[in-house]
């Protein structure tokens, strides 16, 4: 008979290919159930059960092996594929982005210099306005003049009358002082022009050492007036000549009243 059943021991190092696990008492009873007991038919002897701290040995699941990270999968070659695709896409946006930035480029360099040309032209433009102003003003500033009241207006007025457009300008405004009759009109003109302080130093012809008025520019505009008007431009010189002399040999009256 067996008295007692040995207890034995397993050692377990890191060599070993197992993977050990121990167990406590509850488990180990139900692993070792089975085996433990042997009852003999007529005898009274038993099998006594192992010890319960031996342990159960159960192979590893897992067994670790390295990696060969030069080998080539479906997957790895699929990843590389749509990379390139990726690459390919991106460097026809920055393409496509490049040709459109230059032709932004030289877009906005033509409309700066068209716009510069618009600019350019406006300003000869404005400048040539200006010139035609300021001329203008010249040629109108003559009614600013009238009535001439001393010699040293009258001889600016002289030296303006050589400017042909200052001259013809004075003309056409002499033309709108028409009246119905030829010496009605001529005295309207010669009311305009001179104050009877200056017209009383002249005669038409210089008579009693008087300065002679038939000589100037002055008088010459007045021949000039009368003949664009429609009712007297056809008038004999000595009709336009009578009014006038009668108008300013009446200048140093006037001036008394």
């Amino acid at each position: 008979s067996i008295d007692k059943m040995q207890k034995s021991t397993v050692i377990h190092t890191t060599s070993s290919p197992f993977k050990v696990t121990l167990l406590d008492s509850t488990q180990f009873e139900k692993t070792t159930a089975p085996l433990n007991t042997f009852e003999n038919r007529g005898s009274d002897i038993k099998i006594s059960s192992v010890d319960n701290s031996s342990a159960m040995f159960t192979p590893s699941s897992s067994v670790h092996k390295p990696l060969n990270r030069n080998c080539t999968t479906p997957n790895t070659i699929l990843n590389i594929s749509d990379s390139n695709d990726t690459l390919k896409k991106i460097l026809s946006v920055v393409l496509k982005i490049k040709y459109d930035v230059e032709n932004l480029t030289h877009n906005q360099n033509r409309m700066n210099n068209i716009l510069n040309d618009v600019i350019l032209t406006n300003d000869r433009s404005v400048l040539s306005l200006g010139d035609s102003v300021t001329t203008i003003n010249d040629d109108n500033d003559y009614s600013l003049m009238l009535p001439l009241h001393n010699e040293d207006e009258l001889s600016d007025f002289e030296n303006k009358l050589l400017n042909k457009s200052f001259r013809l300008n004075v003309v056409n405004g002499l033309k709108r002082l028409m009246k119905n009759t030829l010496t009605s009109t001529i005295r309207q003109i010669l009311r305009t022009i001179f104050d009877d302080e200056l017209l009383q130093n002249f005669s038409y012809v210089g008579q009693k050492k008087k300065k002679i008025f038939s000589t100037l520019a002055s008088c010459a505009i007045i021949f000039e007036a009368i003949r664009t008007m429609k009712l007297f431009h056809d008038v004999p010189n000595s009709n336009i000549e009578t009014p006038i002399k009668i108008y300013i040999a009446g200048a140093a009256f006037r001036k008394r009243k």
